[in-house]
């Protein structure tokens, strides 16, 4: 866990998950993922906040044969929402990553699962040119116009009977 403060004071928790064989030299993608509703910072601490689908990008093998940082930003204790605040804060933290690690610039993806899908989305509008790819994983249009980054590919998935989510 760690945490980015911006020039204002505010604080961002975040997790992060570096290459076993991360080199100085070699520029590596990232991996940006949004979690969904009811988890903050306590995300990997608790046993609630430790679902698979959060390791699926830093497997032994995934890492092995396609390395990448994986990042999670996550809101402070306590926070219920993915709030403009959270998102300015993660796209700071995304320009600042490149001063901190080798970073290819050009292969910053973008994702999130339930809540986590409408922060990609005005993420995707706040900072269009940022992101190669983006990933909604079963959740709801944030407020930001879809024009905004109809250029950046992007997959949608949710289940058909998701209770919560409309796929027609």
């Amino acid at each position: 866990r760690s945490d980015f403060t911006n020039a204002s004071g505010q604080r961002l928790p975040y997790f992060y998950l570096m290459p076993s064989n991360y080199t100085p030299t070699t520029s590596y993608p990232v991996i940006c993922m949004f979690h969904g509703a009811g988890q903050d910072e306590n995300l990997f601490t608790s046993p609630a906040g430790l679902r698979p689908y959060k390791f699926v990008f830093h497997s032994y093998r995934q890492q092995a044969t396609t390395p990448a940082i994986i990042l999670w930003p996550t809101r402070r204790a306590g926070g219920t929402d993915w709030t403009t605040e959270y998102l300015q804060l993660t796209s700071e933290l995304l320009d600042a990553l490149p001063n901190r690690f080798n970073i290819d610039t050009n292969r910053i993806c973008i994702g999130g699962a339930s809540q986590g899908v409408h922060a990609v989305w005005d993420i995707l509008g706040l900072q269009p040119g940022l992101f190669a790819a983006g990933l909604f994983g079963s959740g709801w249009r944030g407020s930001s116009p879809a024009a905004a980054f109809n250029h950046v590919p992007a997959w949608a998935c949710s289940a058909t009977d998701d209770g919560l989510i409309n796929t027609t």
